[in-house]
């Protein structure tokens, strides 16, 4: 007796919509093993719907249907991928050739899915190819076929798994009459193989061709011809969706996954090489930031450490804020101590500067600063002066009547040129201008002041204003020099004596990495963020120009998870082949921004590295959402497009 593969009760199925459009309404028949039956109709009759329904693609709305003795009712999503794989081979109207690919691989894609060993790979695809007669096309590519050739290989990709069940929709209609023969003496051979075939067909030279003919009008079937199938019968296994059809080791099914992936990749070679472009844009930003910022933050530490290192500022508290001579004295012969001094700063309105003189008005007031310094405070300040007996007039005994001006400070009054006869009058007394202070490199506030001397600002102006002792070390002494220095200038209160030196610097060069590295980390993952929003636009077009794929995927038997994983695969090779790239370009544009403002580069191997981790991470999350997308597509709607 016939073993019956599939069989229909009272199968319907209609779609959603206002009016309900009823697709199939009592459809009730069987199929036996080793039938050759055609399915025809007029357009809109619901040829289609039956093929969907039939092959597990879209899902019945009432009635029962039994595949190989199993109900489909109930089955899980997994059941019923599991279920179609091992049942139906599908062939469309339209090959689906999957291009980049050769002809031998796009044959060998159900067994990839279906989890066939790679040893039984090659045996299975030639035999496939060999059956239809095109195996000396096994290694051309699929995209270079004719009409004839493309259909003949979609009937080898639909019979290399081995179904019971061979499904073609319209497998004629694109072809001549001289091909349509092939294909029909193509199915006669297969189906005297004892191949289960059924053919959706406008097609009434395939139709007659096939030994029973289905007539589906106004969603009910009716049989027009009956024949026994002469076919050798085959026991069929049970089904059991807990056992696969083909075990492999983990290692396996990553290697094909990996490999699948980077066929789906080349296969648009100008929308991957966007990809990585854009991947290695943002790794690359990523990358370069993080050089340069350090690169930068080093430079301005080494700058910054320098000056703590030779250098130290001292306060008093308590109720005499003014350093001595005696003290000045007692600081300079401290070993280590190279050059120091005395400062005052006076705030901009303790005292009216103009070169007018008493009788100014308000408009000629001066915005800069006044500043009082003795001679060793400004050699250790770094001053460059452009009268070189300038200095030695602060030591003198008309120390209290001469002034320098900084450079901007002159600017600002108008005086240029010689001082020989220049005069500036300060809280209305003149001071005679001896020299201009050209660099200041230790402290270039000076350049924006008037300097006068230290007791100038007392005796002459009746101000009393705190002083700061300002003290230049050799390199590497500042640290015992300030340790000494309160105890050897008040042993009885040495808190009275506040050092503002190396604590300060430190604390302003940590503050200055901190910004440095937060701003440009900041700038880099915008930039990141960029990348990741145009790869995941660019992954979703992709899923819609294979929309066709991912359905032929779907009905070979690939599970929603199998696609979306597909696509996240694919998303962290193109990822990491842009963050390696871009880590690359990164290290590149560091070296370049560095040599070109003569800072020493600070590159590290671990930030080249994050820059691979960070694209990788960019093309995974970026495929999230196409991924998900894919995992949406309906095979049926997806095949007919």
């Amino acid at each position: 007796m016939t073993l019956t593969v599939i069989r229909l009760q009272s199968v319907g199925k209609t779609y959603p919509g206002a009016q309900g459009a009823v697709a199939l309404s009592n459809v009730s028949f069987e199929i036996r093993q080793g039938d050759f039956i055609s399915i025809t109709g007029p357009s809109g009759s619901g040829k289609s719907s039956l093929l969907n329904v039939l092959g597990l693609l879209d899902q019945k709305d009432r009635g029962t249907y039994f595949v190989r003795d199993v109900s489909v009712d109930g089955l899980s999503p997994r059941t019923l991928d599991t279920l179609r794989s091992r049942t139906f081979g599908f062939v469309f109207q339209a090959s689906h050739a999957i291009g980049g690919r050769t002809v031998g691989k796009n044959v060998e894609l159900p067994l990839v899915i279906t989890g066939v060993r790679r040893s039984k790979r090659f045996r299975l695809v030639r035999d496939a190819l060999e059956s239809v007669g095109i195996l000396h096309k096994a290694n051309d590519d699929a995209a270079l076929l004719s009409g004839g050739e493309r259909q003949r290989m979609a009937i080898a990709r639909a019979l290399v798994h081995s179904p019971d069940i061979l499904l073609l929709d319209e497998p004629t209609g694109n072809l001549d009459s001289e091909n349509t023969a092939r294909v029909i003496a193509l199915l006669h051979q297969l189906n005297s193989r004892g191949i289960t075939i059924v053919v959706v067909t406008h097609d009434p030279i395939l139709a007659a061709a096939t030994s029973r003919q289905l007539v589906l009008r106004d969603g009910v079937v009716r049989e027009t011809t009956a024949q026994a199938p002469d076919a050798r019968e085959k026991a069929l296994p049970e089904f059991d969706p807990d056992i696969p059809r083909n075990r492999r080791r983990p290692f396996a099914r990553s290697l094909d996954a990996f490999s699948d992936a980077l066929y789906g990749i080349t296969e648009k070679p100008v929308r991957t090489a966007l990809l990585m472009l854009v991947v290695m844009l943002g790794a690359g930003g990523l990358v370069a930031a993080q050089g340069i910022s350090q690169s930068a933050a080093n430079q301005i530490s080494g700058l910054l450490t320098t000056a703590a290192l030779d250098e130290i500022y001292a306060t008093t508290s308590g109720g005499n804020r003014q350093f001595t001579d005696a003290d000045v004295s007692t600081a300079l012969h401290l070993d280590g101590v190279v050059l120091g001094g005395t400062a005052t700063d006076l705030g901009n309105g303790d005292a009216r500067v103009s070169r007018l003189g008493p009788l100014a008005q308000e408009g000629d007031r001066f915005t800069g600063f006044v500043s009082g310094s003795d001679t060793g405070a400004l050699k250790a300040a770094g001053v460059i002066i452009d009268s070189s007996n300038a200095l030695s007039l602060f030591n003198s005994p008309v120390a209290e009547r001469v002034a320098l001006l900084g450079s901007r400070a002159a600017d600002q009054l108008g005086l240029t040129g010689s001082f020989t006869d220049g005069q500036v009058w300060i809280s209305g007394h003149p001071f005679a201008v001896v020299g201009l202070i050209t660099s200041a490199d230790r402290n270039p506030r000076l350049l924006d002041s008037v300097v006068i001397s230290n007791s100038a600002i007392s005796s002459r102006l009746g101000l009393s204003k705190p002083s700061t002792l300002f003290l230049k070390t050799e390199p590497g002494m500042s640290h015992a020099v300030g340790a000494a220095l309160p105890f050897a200038l008040d042993s009885v209160n040495p808190d009275r004596v506040k050092l503002q030196a190396t604590a300060d610097i430190g604390s302003v060069r940590a503050g200055v990495n901190t910004q440095l590295n937060g701003l440009i980390l900041v700038m880099a993952l915008v930039l990141l963020g960029l990348a990741v929003l145009a790869t995941a636009a660019v992954m979703a077009s992709a899923v819609l120009t294979r929309h066709a794929e991912i359905g032929l995927r779907r009905a070979i038997g690939s599970s929603r998870t199998a696609v979306g994983r597909l696509f996240v695969i694919e998303g962290i090779i193109l990822g990491s082949a842009g963050g390696f790239a871009g880590s690359a370009a990164g290290v590149v544009i560091a070296l370049v921004a560095c040599i070109s403002q003569g800072w020493t580069p600070s590159l590290s191997l671990l930030s080249a590295l994050s820059g691979i981790v960070v694209g990788m991470g960019v093309g995974a999350i970026a495929t999230i959402a196409p991924a998900i997308l894919a995992t949406r597509v309906q095979p049926a709607v997806a095949l007919r497009s």
